[in-house]
């Protein structure tokens, strides 16, 4: 059978197999050490938002990559007049917008941008948003610091041209924001967290949870199929031919010489 497996045309299609199956299996192998890698930043994630709020000084250096999904306290005044929407967030299956306003920090020049929470589709033009605006002078604030989100899937946000603005986004994508914010943003954003007093006036707020798993675990599984098939399908069909040349009557002596 291995030699059957090895001669002639086949040996080329075979190494091919066995070569296309490996590739397929060093996929599945990635996918399974994504999955590992995305599952212990999981569990980081987890820890972050476990820990004792961080008290952020005013301009002290600000590593995104440290504070993200941290819970961090702000001392500052709000800013609704550069307010901006968050598209696509829904809440009970009711589509809307969250409000996001720059939160200019006490003792410094520079602003963040705070998730303040949902506001339904029909209620967030500017006008209608002044019903939900921010408590004004200085307050503590408290929430999840999340970093800058870079645009690498779709929908993507549009272009800003200077000296226009844009009032709603996909994504807070801070370096394309600071644009059209007057004051320097910090490279992180702030998600506040829900009311613990069972009110549910707008903005709502929810928690911050961390990111799934992602479809890695099953990218990994379909990979090993694709190889698993690939070889089973390739032996089922060299098996055949090689059962028909074992079944097929041998030739007769003297076939195809020429007689006298």
């Amino acid at each position: 059978m291995l030699r059957f497996l090895f001669r002639g045309r086949r040996l080329a299609l075979t190494f091919l197999v066995v070569i296309v199956s490996v590739v397929f299996c060093g996929l599945g192998v990635w996918q399974a050490r994504r999955l590992d890698e995305r599952l212990t930043q999981i569990e980081r994630i987890k820890q972050r938002l476990a820990d004792a709020p961080l008290i952020l000084a005013p301009n002290a250096p600000v590593d995104p990559d440290e504070l993200d999904y941290r819970r961090i306290q702000l001392r500052g005044t709000f800013d609704p007049s550069q307010e901006i929407l968050r598209r696509n967030r829904s809440v009970n299956g009711l589509t809307g917008f969250h409000v996001v306003t720059p939160f200019r920090i006490s003792g410094s020049q520079q602003a963040v941008l705070v998730d303040r929470g949902w506001i339904p589709y029909d209620e967030a033009t500017p006008e209608q948003r002044v019903a939900f605006a921010p408590p004004a002078g200085e307050v503590v604030i408290e929430g999840v610091a999340i970093k800058s989100q870079d645009a690498t899937t779709a929908p993507y946000d549009p272009p800003v041209a200077p000296g226009e603005r844009l009032d709603a986004w996909f994504r807070i994508n801070v370096p394309r924001i600071q644009k059209q914010i007057d004051s320097p943003l910090l490279p992180v954003f702030i998600e506040q967290q829900a009311q613990y007093d069972g009110s549910a006036t707008l903005p709502i707020r929810g928690e911050t949870a961390p990111p799934g798993p992602g479809n890695h675990l099953s990218y990994s599984i379909q990979w090993f199929s694709f190889a698993i098939i690939l070889l089973g399908g390739y032996w089922a069909i060299i098996y055949q031919q090689w059962q028909r040349s074992r079944a097929a009557p041998p030739l007769p002596r003297g076939h195809g010489l020429p007689t006298s």
